[in-house]
């Protein structure tokens, strides 16, 4: 598989497992969240397997169950229950803080899992 594509889907697949906790946690889908962090720590298991590199598995383990845990779990708690704002902002600062952890894992996953080594400084 290219190697880009490889990053474009395990960078997806934190995004969806990490929108699908949060979704789960702040729109009240399921009445308790748990299940559906599990069900995204379990993908974000099988996408190391199947779409990083045997290498770099290590270091996209760790930002990716950190990433998912930060923007699904502790950024929208943190939220709801340390910030005094109207109903219709919360989900508007869960959004923008979840977005920006999983901008900068992107921005390291780059940097250490899918760094490329055929690039030729000039």
């Amino acid at each position: 598989m290219i190697e880009r594509y490889r990053e474009l889907g395990f960078d997806a697949l934190l995004a969806i497992t990490s929108g699908l906790a949060l979704a789960a946690y702040m729109l009240g889908v399921l009445l308790d969240p748990l299940p559906a962090v599990v069900a995204g720590f379990i993908l974000v298991g099988v996408g190391i397997m199947t779409l990083v590199p045997r290498q770099a598995r290590v270091p996209a383990a760790a930002l990716g169950f950190v990433a998912v845990g930060l923007a699904g779990i502790v950024i929208p708690r943190a939220v709801d229950s340390f910030i005094e704002t109207p109903a219709t902002n919360e989900l508007m600062l869960a959004l923008i803080g979840g977005g920006l952890v999983l901008l900068l894992t992107f921005t390291l996953l780059r940097l250490t899992t899918f760094q490329t080594q055929n690039g030729n400084p000039t």
